[in-house]
């Protein structure tokens, strides 16, 4: 049986909560002895640190030289302990350590499990072990349903699905008697796209059948995730369905939360799984767009020059200097519009295609 069959026959069924790691209080280490961790989320469109705030549980592993795993951390959740400035010390023995962060908006195994790709062939080592798990099988999933009648396909068990967040900092050199300072940033790995069509006559369409006449999603093969944050490997195609829709005035809009949009590093297919939008007014069978790919019409649009405080800078006559987003800018933002204006010349329809408000492209709608 191939890796992707066993994959998809683990997942044929609902998730259940298999996250099993103990976590216990540790015992405060002495004076400059052991591992300070420390934590921020800063890499936020508000370029300030939403640690407590945005972020509320916080799964922290640590893995020795030889990827083994050998402790863990997470805070109580709810009790208010995590917070700006929240750190924990604890004890490792001298040598060389990875320490991989996981966490979420509010309780993590609701939408979220932890994983090792093991368990595709042995399910009774599903959850991380202390002084078993390898770093290189420990995966982190979106809860999500494999269709039955394609296990290529899945779709999340959740339409708006919490907050996941990562931290990685790796080669932690720990040395006898001296304290270590670890310190950890987050950065968020899901978004909500908000999708807009407009130029519509009223006639028709109204707040009562849109989500009975529009066809929206988003695809792409990003439910899960090694330790480093990235994927590199086969995935089941996800597909993401609107959590709401809305009508103002002449524009439709939809709602779809998203795993994490990522920039391309390589020639693989999984290494920056891209995600295509779908668009359709199901009544006439027009295609708006198809697959279109919204990591590259993001990047092709221009954002607002900011400084490291988040200030937007301005040219000598005073307007914002806009430049092209990069993959940073993927990680700190995590609403993105893409609104498809509808015009008419000549008899023709075409789309005029906005993101976050730039023109990008035309495209031509596809009439059956």
């Amino acid at each position: 049986m191939t890796f992707e069959k066993e994959i998809a026959l683990l997942f044929s069924v609902v998730l259940l909560p298999l996250y099993g790691c103990i976590y216990e209080d540790l015992p405060e280490c002495p004076p400059q002895n052991g591992v300070v961790l420390s934590y921020d989320f800063l890499c936020n469109m508000e370029y300030k640190d939403e640690l407590g705030e945005a972020v509320q549980d916080l799964k922290t592993f640590v893995f020795d030289s030889n990827g083994i795993l050998c402790d863990t951390l997470r805070p109580p959740v709810g009790s208010g302990e995590l917070c700006l400035g929240w750190q924990r010390k604890i004890d490792l023995a001298p040598g060389v350590y990875t320490i991989v962060t996981w966490a979420g908006s509010e309780e993590f195994d609701r939408d979220f499990q932890i994983l090792q790709s093991t368990c595709a062939t042995d399910e009774s080592v599903c959850s991380p072990v202390i002084g078993k798990t390898n770093l290189k099988d420990f995966r982190v999933f979106l809860n999500y349903n494999i269709n039955l009648a394609d296990n290529d396909r899945a779709i999340p068990q959740t339409r708006q699905f919490k907050d996941l967040f990562h931290g990685l900092v790796e080669n932690v050199v720990v040395e006898k008697d001296k304290e270590t300072l670890v310190h950890t940033s987050l950065i968020k790995n899901t978004n909500v796209v908000r999708v807009g069509i407009g130029g519509w006559p009223k006639t028709g369409i109204n707040s009562e059948n849109i989500q009975e006449n529009w066809d929206i999603h988003i695809s792409g093969r990003n439910g899960h995730y090694k330790y480093d944050n990235t994927i590199k490997e086969y995935a089941p195609l996800l597909t993401y369905t609107t959590y709401d829709m809305n009508l103002s005035s002449d524009t439709v809009y939809a709602y779809i939360k998203v795993m994490r949009l990522m920039g391309e590093e390589e020639e693989d297919p999984f290494s920056n799984a891209p995600l295509y939008l779908d668009v359709v007014y199901k009544p006439t069978n027009l295609v708006v767009c198809r697959n279109l790919d919204i990591i590259k019409v993001i990047l092709d649009s221009r954002i607002p020059l900011r400084d490291e405080k988040g200030n937007i800078e301005t040219d000598s006559n005073g307007d914002p200097i806009m430049v092209l987003p990069g993959v940073e800018y993927l990680d700190r933002q995590d609403f993105y519009t893409i609104d498809f204006e509808e015009t008419e010349s000549e008899g023709n329809i075409r789309f005029t295609i906005y993101v976050n408000g730039w023109k990008v492209q035309d495209i031509y709608p596809v009439f059956p």
